[in-house]
């Protein structure tokens, strides 16, 4: 079981950003790129990639259930939700890796362990692009049938500036 979860993050993680540096613009990356634009403080930026990470999370669920909807069989909607599974352990694994790079690692690892102050956004935005990736693929299997209409983005861009957090 260790072995299959193993190969399938790493799966996950070769084959999505892979794909992710093709994928085409869309519109969650469209967004926040003008917010990153007009963040100026450390809160703001903070929020914007806390809101970006939410937003991938939230895609990767409805493009699973998208992509679900188009087999007939339960055991192949099984292996979409073992992928989706595997993307989000994958996604906070690599949160926490991050983590590592903000970290006093001379001192044991413990709650009171020291990090920088950009950690925290560090491992939000990792953890964003670890979603991002997982969703675009998802995104590109559903859109392979050309027969039906492209995948339709739930995401709506709610943040207005200046923020209000």
């Amino acid at each position: 079981m260790k072995k299959t979860l193993l190969f399938l993050a790493l799966t996950l993680l070769f084959c999505t950003s892979a794909f992710a540096a093709k994928a085409p613009v869309n519109p969650i990356d469209k967004a926040f790129a003008k917010h990153y634009n007009k963040a100026v403080t450390m809160v703001e930026t903070k929020y914007i990639i806390d809101q970006e990470r939410t937003a991938w999370e939230n895609e990767l669920d409805n493009a699973a259930v998208a992509l679900k909807g188009t087999y007939k069989f339960d055991e192949d909607k099984a292996r979409v939700d073992n992928y989706v599974d595997a993307a989000k352990k994958t996604a906070l694994a690599a949160g926490e890796l991050q983590w590592l790079q903000w970290s006093n690692i001379d001192v044991p690892p413990s709650e009171y362990r020291s990090a920088g102050t950009g950690g925290p956004g560090a491992v939000l935005h990792t953890e964003a692009m670890a979603y991002r990736d997982a969703a675009l693929y998802l995104i590109s299997m559903y859109n392979v049938n050309t027969e039906r209409p492209a995948y339709d983005y739930i995401f709506k861009d709610t943040i207005t500036w200046p923020l209000k957090y």
